[in-house]
């Protein structure tokens, strides 16, 4: 019994020193420091190499796992990399650790990577959470592109390879729809490949609200020639008091917006990126 405990406590100890060595292999040195998320862009259905040092010759210490039909299922037409948070970046290279596991065919979990490695930025992806492409990693940097345009937002534009990051923002090439691939810096993107990032919901959910309450306001008062106020040639349409109980009707439905639109109410105030 105590032989198995002490065999036991071994090769306990000689995980974690395996661990440690891994960890204090992988170079560092040099790296800027980041906290973003991407996913894997790489076709290659082997994976992809994790790397001890940002350069295509280090040692091989992990893989992600190849893309896949989401869920697995061909029918959904939609193929999905490995998600992982970006610490770090050298060099056209990116620092990545804590890469989440994906369920296989059995519902087994796989694919686990605690970290940090590298992989090459050009395999890398992300979704865009922000409006503007900028010339630096700086909120007061110039503009270098908008990107949003007529039915169409950050979550539509294309991201082909992330070359670098610093703090929350990643340097990146995109492809805008219907325009050229261009460079810049871009804020705060996410992981996430089938939803828009989660920091542009409220404002999306708050711009959904200002239109419903906007669209209950021209239901409320509706003009010359929709809803009861059109105007009918001399003894055609109902009588007086049938007019009367018609135009009360949508008054009743409606009377909090005719209550609310009759008091001051303070302007909303929308976030700003």
């Amino acid at each position: 019994m105590e032989g198995s405990l002490q065999l036991a406590a071994l090769l306990a100890a000689g995980l974690i020193l395996h661990s440690a060595a891994a960890q204090q292999a992988v170079d560092t040195t040099g790296a800027t420091t980041c906290d973003t998320r991407g996913f894997s862009l790489d076709p290659d259905p082997k994976g992809t190499n994790i790397r001890s040092a940002p350069r295509a010759d280090a040692r091989v210490i992990g893989r992600l796992l190849p893309r896949d039909y989401y869920e697995h299922d061909r029918k959904s037409g939609v193929v999905v990399g490995q998600e992982f948070r970006i610490v770090g970046s050298r060099d056209g290279w990116l620092l990545i650790r804590d890469v989440e596991p994906e369920a296989d065919r059995q519902g087994r979990l796989t694919g686990a990577f605690a970290g940090p490695g590298w992989v090459s930025g050009a395999l890398v992806g992300a979704q865009l959470g922000a409006l503007t492409l900028r010339a630096a990693p700086r909120h007061d940097a110039p503009v270098l592109a908008r990107m949003g345009g007529d039915g169409w937002g950050p979550s539509s534009v294309g991201v082909k390879g992330v070359h670098g990051c610093l703090d929350k923002y990643v340097d990146v090439t995109v492809v805008p729809p219907n325009r050229k691939p261009l460079r810049g810096w871009s804020w705060k993107p996410c992981s996430s490949q089938l939803t828009t990032c989660d920091h542009l919901r409220p404002v999306r959910q708050r711009s959904r609200q200002l239109i419903s309450k906007e669209r209950r306001t021209r239901m409320a008062h509706p003009g010359p020639t929709s809803g009861t106020n059109r105007q009918l040639p001399a003894g055609v349409g109902p009588s007086p008091a049938s007019s009367r109980r018609a135009r009360r009707i949508p008054a009743a439905r409606s009377s909090w917006s005719i209550r609310s639109s009759t008091r001051a109410r303070p302007s909303p105030v929308l976030p700003t990126s």
